[in-house]
């Protein structure tokens, strides 16, 4: 039928699951972020009632602290990969695990305490928390369009509306759009020129062109 939609290529529908997953996982993992610390805070920095971050400046205090912070991270990962809580990691498969989850092992962690000490409040965790996360951020998005080869290029340019606007776009690039279309419904011009290389946005043609054409 003349109004009937184009069907959708089953890859930009498994990579919207995928992107949605992703998604879901990144804002969970900075809920647990707050949650970690948070729980930190309550076994090892209260003081009649009130958050006392002087005890920071004990270096046994660091320890303890970054040890609450992740066996938290740990139990949350166990869970998210169905492993046996009953299963003995070893030092190795911690970090490792730690590292997959949080974006972060536990002598980053540690560091990060000790460098800090009374200085380790809440901004500075958002800070620290942010930038491991990062890690992780590119790797999820990464896995999320793994599905993806260059083939694909010219189905996701029509798909998220860009067609005769962008050119020789490579596959980076078009996932990208494809990860904003999927979040914004639409890829709005100030966002095409924030993520794509000038030379790659077609100007469009003046008015009078438009016309002569």
């Amino acid at each position: 039928m003349a109004d009937e939609k184009p069907k959708i290529p089953e890859y930009i529908t498994e990579h919207k699951k995928h992107f949605t997953y992703a998604k879901k996982f990144l804002d969970t993992q900075s809920k647990y972020h707050a949650e970690a610390y948070n729980s930190a805070i309550d076994k090892h920095l209260m003081d009649d009632g009130l958050v006392n971050f002087e005890k920071l400046e004990d270096s046994k205090t660091q320890l303890d602290f970054a040890k609450t912070m992740t066996e938290f991270y740990i139990t949350k990962a166990r869970a998210q990969y169905k492993i046996d809580p009953q299963k003995n990691l070893n030092k190795m498969e911690r970090e490792l695990l730690l590292q997959a989850y949080a974006g972060i092992t536990e002598g980053q962690l540690t560091k990060t305490v000790s460098q800090y000490g009374k200085q380790f409040n809440h901004g500075r965790w958002q800070e620290e928390s942010a930038e491991f996360s990062k890690a992780v951020r590119g790797q999820i998005y990464a896995a999320a369009g793994s599905h993806l080869n260059e083939s694909n290029i010219n189905d996701i340019i029509k798909y998220t509306g860009l067609e005769g606007k962008v050119q020789n776009v490579d596959l980076r690039e078009a996932t990208t759009m494809l990860q904003v279309h999927h979040d914004e419904g639409s890829v709005a011009d100030q966002i095409l020129k924030q993520f794509m290389p000038k030379y790659k946005v077609v100007k469009p043609k003046p008015r009078d062109e438009r016309q002569a054409a």
